[in-house]
């Protein structure tokens, strides 16, 4: 895990065309996912590359942070959605204590290409709805063409040039290593040999059966639901009893049960911030930044089982308030320390907070729900829920409170 800092050096790379119609994709399909000042931070960098090709090609961040009015912590924070959603991919290398990275941009994925993933796809039908992304499809289908009563008259190659191919012209073999359209595969992480393994040794499931395109489509709901291949080999070899075809509406099915969507998206831009795993903070850090919400919860209350209402709570604070799973973590930590309970009240009010401060690593929220209480403005209540009297109290929490518990992460 790496600090980037002002003062580091990079260099950017094009390996792909990039056109008109890939700048629209990005501000109309991509945008919504990853964020304006991600979007703006890839067109700056391809500036960037168009103007290195007259002037030196090495920047400095702090030059960036300069040009999009962004400080060094945004500026990596959209760098990593980039790196996620396939967009770039970053190489770094220090040298006489001087880092240096380099920033290969690709191109995104065709409007068609988008909307046959899976992955894709529902990213943008969670972030704008249903109904918007239908509406998208609509523009860019195909406009559909009728040749009724039509005869295709276009002429031939050969009709109209007659090159001589024994000329040397023809003969020289040189090419250069120009650009073509080059996109990133971000489901590449499911290994697709080991899932076609498990499902022949244990299940009699031979992978003859399968298309590419069929192997593609599973990968991608692996992906999109975080299973991993064993237990996706499972999950296929229970919607395949019936040894006919591929029912993958009833494979998702079962993915959703095994294991939650809402916190998938966000395991690619969970937090990487630097800090220090052999602390006591760090590795409570770490923890929070790499299991599911229901499984710390598990793991926090040492319970085999998560109830309805702490399910319904935790998809309420990933569906309405946006919140990624470490900070989901973080919260969850945070109240039963406080309170010793989930109350939906205290939870909810305090998500919301964070929603409007758009809180996104666990160490970022650590800091606000401790800064947050010693300003003067910023007050958060507690919310005593009594079910016997339905009488609610509020109560705050004060600076030494928070301090002690802060102080035993």
């Amino acid at each position: 895990m790496l600090f980037l800092s002002k003062d580091d050096f990079y260099e950017v790379y094009l390996k792909s065309l990039i056109s008109d119609v890939d700048r629209e994709t990005l501000t109309m399909l991509y945008q919504p996912i990853i964020g304006a000042d991600a979007v703006s931070l890839y067109l700056t960098l391809y500036a960037d590359f168009k103007k290195s090709k007259s002037t030196n090609s090495i920047q400095s961040h702090e030059d960036l942070c300069v040009l999009m009015g962004h400080n060094i912590t945004e500026i990596y924070e959209s760098r990593r959605k980039l790196e996620a959603i396939g967009l770039i991919r970053t190489y770094y290398k220090e040298e006489k204590n001087v880092s240096f990275y380099k920033y290969l941009l690709f191109a995104p994925k065709t409007p068609k290409d988008f909307f046959d993933d899976i992955l894709f796809k529902g990213l943008l039908i969670e972030k704008i709805g249903e109904k918007r992304v239908q509406s998208l499809m609509r523009k860019y289908k195909e406009k559909e063409l009728s040749l009724d009563g039509f005869n295709e008259i276009s002429d031939k190659f050969t009709n109209v040039f007659n090159p001589n191919l024994d000329s040397n012209s023809f003969k020289n073999d040189t090419s250069i290593d120009g650009y073509n359209r080059k996109s990133i595969d971000v489901s590449k992480g499911f290994d697709m040999s080991l899932f076609l393994k498990t499902l022949e040794n244990s299940y009699g499931i031979l992978k003859d059966i399968f298309s590419s395109k069929a192997l593609n489509k599973l990968s991608q709901i692996a992906l999109l639901y975080g299973i991993n291949e064993i237990t996706f080999a499972d999950i296929f070899s229970r919607s395949y009893m019936d040894k006919k075809s591929i029912n993958f509406d009833t494979i998702i099915d079962l993915a959703i049960k095994e294991k939650d969507y809402n916190f998938i998206r966000n395991d690619r831009f969970a937090s990487n911030i630097a800090y220090d795993t052999e602390s006591k903070l760090g590795k409570k850090i770490e923890i929070m930044s790499s299991i599911a919400p229901y499984d710390y919860l598990k793991l926090k209350q040492n319970t085999s089982m998560v109830s309805d209402a702490d399910r319904r709570l935790i998809d309420d604070l990933s569906t309405m308030y946006g919140l990624n799973y470490s900070v989901i973590n973080c919260l969850l930590d945070y109240c039963i320390e406080r309170t010793g309970k989930l109350s939906k009240a205290y939870v909810t009010k305090i998500a919301a907070s964070l929603k409007r401060e758009n809180i996104e690593s666990t160490l970022d929220c650590m800091n606000y729900l401790k800064n947050s209480n010693k300003s003067k403005d910023k007050r958060i209540y507690q919310k005593k829920v009594d079910t016997e009297t339905k009488n609610e109290n509020n109560e705050e929490i004060s600076d030494s409170d928070l301090d002690e518990l802060l102080s035993g992460l």
